[in-house]
């Protein structure tokens, strides 16, 4: 049935009422250039991803679009952006869900309205800015007025240029623009969720943007990204002092805790020899163009950074000068299980360096074919590069990473000690 358009005169105002045809409202098929075809990753295949922010670059009150009578091309007004018109929890729930969908290890920040994303927890961060956006409605009006529709659908196409951002080195290391389009049905559509999600299944069908992420493997390494084919580096040892003894002797281990900031970022380190050598984690310098090293005193160090494994996410240090204050290092693993570790670093930046906390080795794990000291000790982000200490105050592991994740605490990885003389072929004398 056509619609019949009952005009009703009023004393100020002309408004028209209008009768709908009959069916449910039916959006037209998106344009071939739509098409993509994600790929699916195998499990556990990519380094954590977490998502970050959704920017729309539009000017508040621009126009994009119009409002349309269903079975009109003759626009009844503008569609303008609105200030509130961009990102919602909606986008963050939708772009995690998608990314899991395809096999994409995947911090998810909507569990809490305050969760952080610290490179503990995500290595990478991926954002969005739209550039382009444009957003037409088509409405039927069912015994309502013309400015208050019924059910209808919404149709929009727009441009995102995806960023991914490696946390530890703040870098920018992935960056592309796709297309994407969309359609919704209903009394209230929102096409700019499906447009948007469009472009990021383009983005997941480039190889390019699979590749960026995708998690090194133990069987396709390479030892050191310092040097590849390195000779054996000798490092002057430090003696563990005699009568050591952790935690009443803590305070002659912390002058040998640094802290580490790398850009934006904040770790630890522990320094194992008077000539200045330094062990930390790789996955707070590799990429970096400057280290600042802090020690407890406040004296500050650019170091220089000796040698790296961004697949056991070792690293080595080195501070300038000699006579360092150091601790001693346990090339084997002489832990027993339920036995006291201690970690000490700086959990929270500077403000709480040489923090220390105390528990059990857990265990000793292989996560993807490596080697783990876990523990159940207090470890947070900027821990990372610390020391995991034994009773004797000898450094038996690095602390490297922690599961964080709803309801799950007291999961905390060091690699053992033992593994910077086999990858990084280094001789403690």
């Amino acid at each position: 049935m056509n619609p019949v358009l009952k005009c009703l005169s009023g004393l100020i105002l002309l408004t028209c009422q209008i009768t709908a045809t009959a069916g449910p409202v039916v959006a037209p098929p998106l344009p071939p250039a739509a098409a993509a075809q994600p790929i699916a990753l195998p499990p556990d295949s990519t380094e954590t991803i977490a998502v970050g922010a959704v920017v729309f670059r539009i000017a508040t009150g621009t126009a994009i679009g119009s409002i349309y009578k269903l079975g009109s091309d003759k626009p009844l007004r503008e569609d303008r952006w609105e200030i509130a018109a961009g990102r919602t929890r909606e986008f963050d729930v939708a772009i995690t869900d998608r990314l899991r969908q395809f096999g994409y290890s995947v911090l998810d920040p909507t569990q809490s309205a305050f969760e952080t994303i610290e490179p503990d927890k995500a290595k990478f961060q991926l954002g969005g800015v739209v550039t382009r956006a444009r957003r037409d409605y088509y409405f039927r009006y069912r015994g309502a007025y013309a400015f208050a529709p019924d059910d209808g659908y919404g149709i929009s196409d727009l441009d995102v240029e995806f960023q991914i951002l490696e946390q530890a080195t703040a870098k920018i290391v992935f960056r592309k623009t796709y297309t994407g389009y969309g359609t919704e049905v209903g009394k209230n559509p929102r096409p700019l969720i499906p447009a948007y999600m469009n472009a990021l299944d383009h983005a997941l069908a480039d190889p390019a943007f699979a590749d960026t992420v995708r998690k090194i493997k133990a069987s396709s390494q390479t030892p050191t990204t310092a040097s590849s084919a390195a000779a054996t580096l000798r490092i002057p040892a430090c003696t563990t002092a005699s009568g050591m003894r952790l935690p009443d002797n803590v305070d002659r281990v912390i002058p040998a805790v640094v802290t580490l900031h790398i850009g934006g970022v904040t770790g630890a380190g522990i320094v194992v020899s008077p000539s200045g050598y330094v062990l930390t984690a790789a996955h707070l310098v590799t990429g970096s163009t400057g280290v600042t090293a802090i020690l407890p005193s406040g004296l500050e160090f650019d170091a220089t950074v000796i040698r790296t494994d961004p697949v056991h996410d070792l690293a080595i240090l080195q501070l300038p000068g000699r006579g360092h204050a150091c601790v001693g290092v346990s090339e084997s693993v002489t832990l027993k299980v339920g036995e006291d570790v201690f970690v000490v670093g700086s959990p929270l930046g500077k403000s709480f360096a040489s923090s220390v906390s105390r528990g059990v080795l857990s265990g000793e794990r292989t996560i993807d074919g490596l080697p783990y000291l876990q523990t159940d000790a207090s470890v947070n982000p900027g821990n990372s590069g610390g020391p995991l200490l034994d009773r004797q105050g000898r450094v038996q592991g690095i602390v490297s990473s922690k599961i964080a994740a709803p309801g799950i605490e007291g999961l905390a990885f060091g690699v053992p000690i033992s593994q910077f003389s086999k990858d990084l072929m280094v001789v403690f004398d």
